[in-house]
């Protein structure tokens, strides 16, 4: 007797997602047979590696990397929010709706991409969403802005970097070729406020370091040169060669500055280095260090 056949290997999460839009996308084009469309599912701002070679083996790998659906009609078309949902969100009961609703139809409006294109009632529902630390919500704004506003641009991109969006360190490069040095150092110092340094962040030359490097990349803090040499001073008192990296970079910078830019930063870092020796002589950094290095 012949053996039996073997068991099919479960679909996968894309492949499901693709059979499920066939099933429910067939029957309707059936009906009124007038288009069909098949397109890729993952998001458009991934890049997105794709290995043929790969895909001869294991076609699935094809499908978790391409995610293809099957429609009616393409993305941006079942995209489009409701018109009662706009209205709302532009009118009076705007209140009655959530955060993620209120930045869903902010973005719509801001990118043209599922309502009528208006910056201006984009960015009324955006901009609240943006000072509250709603990253996505200024990611949206700094790329709108960009060209026409840059500096407002640039307080939005630094909101989008300490919530750790995609592109923001990318965009606050690119804007910071557009503003003087003098006006960078002025948004930094405006978005930081009042700041608390993290006193934890002394025990470690490794903390110190990584408190540099976030401030110098505006990933997971607010991007700030001052507070960042502060940090990059510290670690390379300690002997660490990447705080004196930073450092160096930000010396690069300020050298391609404007006069006005360099006097600015004269007085940050006059600033950053009285504090880094407070702490290092207060909190004794030589003895905790002197012996053991992280």
């Amino acid at each position: 007797p012949s053996a039996p056949p073997a068991e099919a290997p479960p679909l996968s999460e894309a492949q499901q997602a693709f059979l499920d839009s066939m099933l429910a996308a067939v029957p309707a084009f059936l009906a009124s047979p007038d288009r069909i469309v098949l397109e890729t599912g993952y998001p458009r701002d991934d890049d997105v590696f794709l290995d043929f070679e790969r895909y001869a083996d294991d076609a699935r790998a094809a499908f978790d990397d391409l995610r293809p659906v099957v429609s009616l009609a393409p993305a941006p078309g079942r995209a489009a929010l409701p018109a009662a949902l706009v209205s709302q969100a532009l009118g009076e009961g705007a209140s009655d709706l959530d955060a993620d609703t209120l930045a869903r139809v902010g973005t719509a409006l801001v990118t043209g991409e599922g309502a009528p294109r208006s910056l201006a009632a984009g960015r009324r529902l955006l901009e609240p969403l943006a000072r509250e630390g709603n990253g996505a919500a200024a990611l949206t704004l700094a790329r709108a802005l960009e060209e026409t506003e840059p500096a407002a641009a640039y307080g939005f991109a630094l909101t989008a970097g300490q919530a750790r969006n995609a592109g923001a360190a990318a965009l606050l490069d690119r804007l910071e070729g557009r503003l003087s040095f003098a006006e960078v150092l002025d948004l930094q110092s405006a978005a930081v406020g009042d700041v608390q340094h993290p006193i934890a962040a002394l025990e470690k030359v490794a903390l110190m370091r990584e408190e540099a490097a976030m401030r110098l990349s505006g990933i997971g803090r607010i991007r700030s040169y001052s507070i960042a040499a502060l940090w990059a001073i510290l670690a390379k008192a300690a002997g660490d060669a990447e705080g004196a990296d930073i450092l160096e970079t930000i010396d690069e910078r300020v050298r391609r500055a404007d006069a006005d830019g360099r006097t600015a930063w004269s007085a940050a870092e006059d600033a950053a280095a009285t504090l880094a020796m407070q702490a290092w002589i207060g909190q004794d950094l030589p003895a905790r260090f002197g012996a053991a290095r992280e």
